[in-house]
């Protein structure tokens, strides 16, 4: 049984924790259809199209192939460590492995083997998926711009 919508306002980039009654009325909002599988759907689809899943893979294989790590979760640890380190230093530079139009990963932008590859997640990606949030909470909250 549906219950009536009340509306409610936050504004961008609130910077402190959300009310619990407030926290519980976006997640039962964004369970109660299709959101989380939209969201997930295009997160992948936008990394993927970026070339971000082949630079995380290839990125993985240097790691080992170097010695650098020798468990998946030395590997996890490097690649969140470097994801992290290169969104503080590089806000709005996409790196990491591009796709051709035929789908392949492109080997020049590889570069030489030794050097490192971009892992950083694409911002493209970021602004779909915060894109979709927006659109599945916007019966729900009225949300300022971003």
């Amino acid at each position: 049984m549906d219950r009536p919508v009340e509306r409610i306002s936050v504004p961008p980039h609130t910077p402190r924790p959300l009310p619990s009654r407030l926290r519980f009325e976006l997640t039962s909002a964004l369970l109660s259809n299709s959101t989380i599988p939209d969201i997930q759907s295009t997160l992948y689809q936008t990394s993927q199209d970026a070339g971000w899943i082949d630079a995380v893979r290839e990125r993985a294989k240097q790691l080992i192939s170097s010695g650098q790590a020798t468990s998946s979760h030395e590997v996890i640890g490097l690649l969140v460590k470097e994801a992290r380190e290169s969104s503080d230093n590089q806000p709005n530079i996409q790196g990491g492995l591009r796709r051709q139009t035929h789908g392949s990963i492109s080997q020049a932008a590889k570069g030489p083997a030794n050097q490192k590859i971009s892992v950083r997640f694409p911002e493209e990606a970021v602004s779909k998926g915060r894109e979709v949030v927006r659109n599945a909470l916007e019966d729900f909250v009225d949300v300022g711009d971003s």
